[in-house]
This record gives structure tokens, C-alpha cells and sequence, in this order.
């Protein structure tokens, strides 16, 4: 769920699920309605919302879009195998970090500015053995 808002993003999954599991679907609540529906090349792992990205995290990616009524993809970024769908996304438009398992390494965190996606990335070795979750 966005902050107080009426969006929650949907996932595929279960036995019977209501949509595919490569589909993210951006709901209202409030109005009980479809409002943004993003197709992947691949099964969804998860997804982070903040006012003006949509991060979807696949097996091996990280795709960032714009959260507008017609979102474009803005960014697409390596990772190393991430079946739980492992990211951090800052709230704060202000601040525009995204943190997800390193390429290089399962055990590390790649930090990115969204804000400069040009400028240089931070890599942190965080632990020994892969990734179980980052805030």
C-alpha cells in the first residue's frame, strides 16, 4: 500500500490466482478499480510503490517506472538471483535510494540514487552468506 492512499499493488500467485505471475497491478481501492498494469518478461518477486516510482523486482532485475497513468520504464538494473524479491525503495521524494542484492554478489547491497542514476552506485558487503532482507 502507497502511504494513505487508495493504491495497493496486486501479484499473480496461489492456486487460482486472479492474474498472471509476470503481472503487477496498481488497484483503487477506493474506486475498485484497475488503474495501471505492468507486463513483465518474467515472474514478479515484488514491488515497491513510493508517489512517483513503481519498482518491480524479477528473478535477476530491478525495473523502476514512472507512477503515472501511462508509466514508462525508466531505469533497468542487474542483480544477483533474488527470489524473494529483495528491495528497498526511500519513501521520501526528497531522497531517492534504492537498495537490492549486488550483481557482483548475493551477500552484498547495491545502493543506487535514483535522483543521479548516472553517478557512481555503492556496493556494501553486508554479510557472509546471501541476503535475507534489507529496510
Amino acid at each position: 500500500m502507497l502511504f494513505r492512499c487508495n493504491y495497493i499493488a496486486l501479484i499473480g500467485g496461489g492456486s487460482t490466482p486472479a492474474f498472471p505471475t509476470n503481472v503487477v497491478v496498481i488497484w483503487d481501492v477506493v474506486n475498485r478499480k484497475e488503474v495501471v498494469r505492468l507486463e513483465m518478461s518474467g515472474d514478479v518477486n515484488g514491488v515497491r510503490l513510493r508517489r512517483d516510482r513503481i519498482v518491480v523486482v524479477l528473478e535477476t532485475t530491478v525495473h523502476v517506472f514512472s507512477f503515472t497513468d501511462s508509466p514508462r520504464q525508466l531505469h533497468v538494473f542487474d542483480s544477483s538471483r533474488n527470489p524473494r524479491g529483495i528491495c528497498c525503495l526511500c519513501p521520501s521524494s526528497d531522497n531517492s535510494l534504492l537498495a537490492f542484492p549486488s550483481p557482483s554478489s548475493p551477500s552484498a547491497v547495491m545502493c543506487i540514487n535514483l535522483g543521479e542514476p548516472d553517478a557512481p552506485s555503492r556496493n556494501i558487503i553486508a554479510h557472509m552468506r546471501p541476503l535475507a532482507a534489507i529496510s
